[in-house]
């Protein structure tokens, strides 16, 4: 008579959801705060359940995250027929602007990454003989400035509709982004939509 052996394996598995029921191994990076039941409370500028996501600052003038206008003269305007320009950058509905005589700063929330490469992009109009757009970085312990870029005034008698930027750039210690326009002739205005700012090269 034939004897046959079967052999049996018995594997327990067993499966977890990944969730935290309490925050004693204080599982949140980049300073987030761990709450009650496990939920990351991120600092400005992270995201991601651990908060270990870069995320990007933007203004859009849709919503708004990581800037700040410093004078209120940069107004949120509803593109349409009667503006100019008609639309906002990539044909949104609404975008930033100030006229003849005005000018306006925005800044970025800091940024800390020494040796980081990061990335500033932002579409702009500009009319008018005498209006100027820069960006530098500023070092808020000492208030010293790094120019980075400034526009050209454009051809009064030229063409005029919205325009790339973009610049590659090194995070400094305690220093922030800074933009700003004037205009100062009487037919002068800027408007700039789409601001963002994130790590890496510009692609």
């Amino acid at each position: 008579m034939d004897l046959q052996i079967f052999s049996i394996a018995c594997f327990l598995v067993i499966t977890t959801t990944g969730a935290l029921d309490d925050c004693k191994e204080t599982p949140c990076q980049n300073a987030g705060e761990c709450v009650p039941s496990f939920r990351c409370a991120c600092l400005s500028g992270w995201g991601g359940e651990y908060c270990n996501v870069k995320q990007e600052l933007r203004h859009n003038f849709e919503d708004t995250f990581g800037f700040e206008n410093t004078d209120n003269n940069l107004k949120r305007i509803s593109a349409g027929p009667q503006t100019i320009p008609e639309k906002g950058y990539e044909g949104t509905s609404h975008y930033g602007k100030v006229e003849s005589g005005a000018s306006f700063e925005l800044l970025t929330n800091k940024i800390a990454d020494f040796e980081i490469k990061y990335c500033l992009q932002f579409g702009y109009f500009m009319q008018g003989q005498y209006t100027e757009l820069i960006v530098i970085q500023e070092n808020t312990s000492d208030g010293s400035e790094t120019f980075l870029w400034s526009s050209e005034s454009p051809d009064v008698f030229g063409t005029y509709g919205w325009k790339e930027f973009k610049l590659s750039f090194f995070g400094k210690p305690q220093s922030n982004l800074v933009i700003k326009g004037k205009s100062s002739d009487d037919s002068g205005l800027i408007a700039i939509d789409q601001i963002k700012v994130h790590t890496g090269n510009c692609m």
